[in-house]
């Protein structure tokens, strides 16, 4: 019996290539978000400057934002969206802001 035997594949290898594109493309946008949440908390993002303003060579930065986006990115990828907004006042005046 020879060693060299051709083993044929189970699925169409070109069928498997464009699944992984199709998924590929379809969480693009997920991967590219998560991507940037990463950024932010290893502080590698870019600085968003104002038109007109330019960096001083210093920059300081704080962890606190770190948990924050830990629990973001958990939630983005394991819960349904969901937000919840209450109404800091009651009232005719906070009922017209709410219409602007």
């Amino acid at each position: 019996m020879p060693d060299d035997v051709a083993i044929e594949p189970e699925v169409d290898p070109t069928y498997v290539f464009r699944l992984l594109a199709e998924l590929q493309q379809e969480l693009e946008g997920l991967h590219r978000k998560m991507n940037e949440v990463d950024l932010l908390r290893h502080y590698e993002d870019d600085i968003q400057l104002p038109t007109g303003e330019r960096t001083s060579g210093l920059e300081v930065r704080i962890g606190a934002t770190s948990e924050l986006v830990e629990n973001v990115k958990a939630s983005l990828t394991s819960n349904e969206p969901n937000v919840v907004i209450k109404a800091l006042r009651d009232g005719d005046p906070a009922q017209e802001n709410t219409s602007k």
